[in-house]
């Protein structure tokens, strides 16, 4: 492969550079064994090409991570001989040199082409940093440059740079015992080249149908990066779009990937089966996620991958919206999805039918918090997470776009479904507030009893706190005034109390620093701390607090289990009427203070 006539291309359809460091760190282990310890051949598996002889190209199809890497190794070897000044070196009657000996197998025999070329996104990035020669006046490194790349760029070649810079590091350790002595330098480099040349074994799989090379690369897992629904869909849809207009083809790539980048993150593949929950009233589960595309598109007829492209597009832009920090462009939808992604995804297929359907502002604020509330109240009440899916499908498939009417008779089965008032009060009451809920009902009390929302989307610093602390610090009587840590026989724990709903707060992380595991006497007034000025937050306690739930407890003098058991049922309440069948069509409730009884 390194000394043949052609070019070995990574094909538009393969993904960026993917090894992480655990990944790196064992190839250069095989090649420290193998060309440094000479401990013999090595065979690093299978590498699987497409021969496109017209074009004197070798496309890969598997063995991308390998080649790649293998060829990064190479060129960093070719920067220390320049580094080093190694040229020649005479062995026997004949003298090699070193240089040309590495380019032959990064270049082409004109010594001019670049026996490598990287995917469309890593292309220029790869000949600038790595494939250009360190004594080329244009060439940049990973350690000056990556800084200058824009923002997408530094994110596709995130993986590239920090192996090349392991290489870097590792190339330096194997050749710091000669690097005063330029003839040993030269020496052992072509050692190495020569070992990884004739002792780097690998099975060449080589392909000469292009139709044949795309149902291997459907089929093939990559050295244990298992290939996505996502990476098939995106394969067929440029293959096909290829085969109807060659010309488009960058066009598609373009909108192939602007579509993956606004959902900003989120498993691409999630999108789609959640897509396709939201098109279809069969189950999707994620192994099938590519053949049911494959479906549709042949169904869509001549130009089917480009039409599923653009809606998938349209789709990917809704479903952005419905995402933590999405914009819906109103601000009360969008603090229910802030808060629905603190525990949820499942309300996304909804939700995303919703917004596609072209419905009036109010019905989709109602939908809205239909989900909102049965999605809190169905995690809450430990339902089956699977019938939520169901339901949620159900009604999207419901949806008319357009008709409002539609949406609410589609709604009615998850009305109908809403765990009961009184199903909600016992879970808070009668069992420990769920970790993945907590910033949920908080927030949601907060919300409540400031009047305004913008805890969600102000990006407040703030946590959940335990007010009789889960860690009580030695010198602190939480033992006694709440419960002891192991109590006798039908009574209940100290932990036991700690973990109830009524014994958690939100507070800004900066009072928390000093008062987190002290007495609830310390905890109200905070710690002072040598050195700090008075307006420092870090020394002050709950009494300084800026968040109203907070605020409410500063007159209370101790910290009892009483309280915990009291203001658990008045959290019970409060969420009850928040999240109640009468919230869906009222105003907003507000939430009065906790008022403990004597």
């Amino acid at each position: 492969l390194l000394e043949g006539k052609s070019v070995l291309t990574v094909p538009v359809y393969q993904r960026n550079y993917a090894w992480k460091s655990e990944q790196v760190e064992a190839f250069l282990n095989d090649i420290e064994d193998l060309a440094i310890r000479d401990f013999g051949e090595h065979f690093f598996g299978a590498i699987v090409v497409l021969d496109r002889q017209e074009q004197k190209e070798l496309e890969l199809i598997d063995g991308q991570q390998r080649i790649t890497t293998t060829i990064m190794l190479l060129s960093v070897l070719r920067d220390l001989t320049n580094n080093l000044g190694v040229d020649s070196i005479v062995l026997g009657e004949n003298v090699v040199s070193i240089p040309t000996k590495i380019n032959s197998m990064l270049k082409l025999n004109d010594q001019v082409t670049d026996r490598y070329r990287a995917n469309y996104k890593l292309e220029k990035i790869f000949k600038n940093f790595v494939l250009m020669g360190n004594d080329h006046p244009s060439r940049k490194t990973f350690k000056t440059h990556f800084k200058d790349l824009d923002s997408k760029e530094r994110i596709y070649a995130s993986e590239l740079r920090r192996a090349h810079l392991m290489i870097e590091e590792r190339v330096q350790k194997w050749f710091s015992d000669v690097r005063s002595d330029k003839d040993a330098a030269g020496r052992k480099i072509l050692e190495v080249v020569n070992r990884i040349r004739d002792n780097y074994l690998f099975l060449e799989v080589k392909m000469h149908n292009e139709d044949d090379a795309f149902v291997f690369f459907e089929t093939l897992n990559d050295r244990g990066l298992r290939l996505t629904p996502s990476d098939l869909l995106k394969n067929v849809t440029l293959q096909k779009a290829k085969a109807e207009n060659p010309n488009s083809l960058e066009d598609v790539l373009d909108e192939w990937d602007s579509t993956v980048e606004k959902l900003e993150g989120v498993q691409f593949s999630k999108f789609l089966r959640h897509y396709l929950l939201t098109i279809q009233s069969s189950k999707v589960q994620t192994k099938n996620i590519f053949a049911t595309f494959k479906q549709i598109i042949d169904g869509y007829g001549e130009g089917g991958a480009v039409k599923n492209l653009k809606l998938l597009r349209k789709s990917a832009e809704l479903y952005s919206q419905v995402l933590a920090g999405g914009s819906t462009g109103i601000v009360s939808l969008d603090r229910i999805s802030f808060r629905l992604n603190l525990f949820s995804e499942t309300h996304r297929v909804l939700l995303l039918a919703v917004l596609r359907g072209d419905f009036t502002k109010p019905t989709v604020t109602y939908a809205f918090k239909v989900v909102d509330a049965l999605s809190f109240r169905w995690i809450l009440t430990g339902r089956n997470a699977q019938e939520l899916e169901t339901l949620y499908q159900v009604a999207a498939n419901a949806l008319l776009p357009g008709d409002d009417s539609s949406l609410m008779k589609a709604f009615e089965p998850l009305v109908e479904a809403m765990p009961k008032d009184e199903a909600v009060r016992q879970s808070m009451i009668n069992e420990p507030a769920r970790r993945d809920l907590q910033l949920y009902v908080i927030g949601r009390l907060e919300e409540g009893r400031a009047g305004h929302g913008g805890f969600w989307l102000g990006g407040s610093a703030t946590h959940i706190e335990h007010l009789a602390p889960q860690r009580p610090s030695a010198d602190s009587d939480w033992f006694t005034a709440v419960a002891k840590a192991k109590p006798g026989p039908g009574q209940a724990s100290y932990s036991d109390y700690v973990s109830k709903w009524g014994n958690l707060t939100l507070l800004e992380f900066e009072i928390n620093t000093s008062i987190g595991n002290s007495s609830w006497a310390k905890k109200l007034d905070g710690v002072a701390a040598a050195g700090l000025e008075d307006n420092d937050q870090s020394h002050k306690g709950l009494r300084n607090s800026h968040i109203s739930l907070t605020q409410d407890l500063s007159t209370i003098d101790a910290w009892t289990a009483s309280l915990i058991d009291q203001r658990t049922e008045w959290v019970a309440d409060e969420i009850v009427v928040m999240t109640n069948l009468a919230s869906l069509s009222g105003p907003n409730h507000k939430v009065h203070s906790f008022l403990p009884k004597l």
